[in-house]
C-alpha cells in the first residue's frame, strides 16, 4: 500500500492547451509532484494563480508516514487475525480517506480563490461552492 502510493500517483490530470498541444501532466504522490510543473507554474503566472511548490506542501511529508502506520497495523491485525481490530483498521483508514478528500478540496477551494487580480490574463476563481 506505501509502495505503491509512492510510485504510482494518487491524482493526476492531464491538459491539452493551444500553447501546449502534446498536453501538459500534473500528477500528485504521497511524497511528491510530479509532471510538468515548470509549464503549469508558467501558466499559472499568467492567469494568477499561485504557483505549485512542494516545500509548500506538508502532507506530503505526512501521508506516508500516515501510510506506513497504516501498513503495520494492517500486517499486526493480520499476524494478530482479531475481527475488531480489523474493523478498526477499516474504520480509521475510511476516516484517514475522508479526512484526505476534504483537505484536498479545501487546498482547491483556496487555491482557485485567491487569484491575482493585476495578473495579465483575468480568471474567474476557480471550483465549486
Amino acid at each position: 500500500m506505501v509502495l505503491s502510493s509512492l510510485l504510482f500517483p494518487l491524482w493526476s490530470y492531464f491538459i491539452v492547451l493551444p500553447l501546449y498541444p502534446e498536453g501538459l501532466n500534473f500528477h500528485i504522490y504521497a511524497n511528491k509532484f510530479g509532471g510538468n510543473i515548470d509549464s503549469i507554474n508558467t501558466l499559472n503566472h499568467y492567469t494568477g494563480l499561485a504557483p505549485i511548490d512542494p516545500k509548500l506542501f506538508l502532507e506530503l511529508k505526512i501521508i506516508p508516514v500516515i501510510l506506513m502506520i497504516f501498513g503495520l497495523f494492517a500486517i499486526i491485525v493480520a499476524v494478530l487475525g482479531n475481527r475488531i481490530l480489523a474493523l478498526a483498521w477499516f474504520v480509521l483508514f475510511a476516516l484517514f480517506g475522508v479526512i484526505a478528500l476534504i483537505d484536498f478540496y479545501i487546498w482547491l477551494y483556496r487555491y482557485g480563490h485567491n487569484v491575482d487580480p493585476k495578473a495579465p490574463l483575468a480568471i474567474e476563481p476557480q471550483t465549486l461552492l
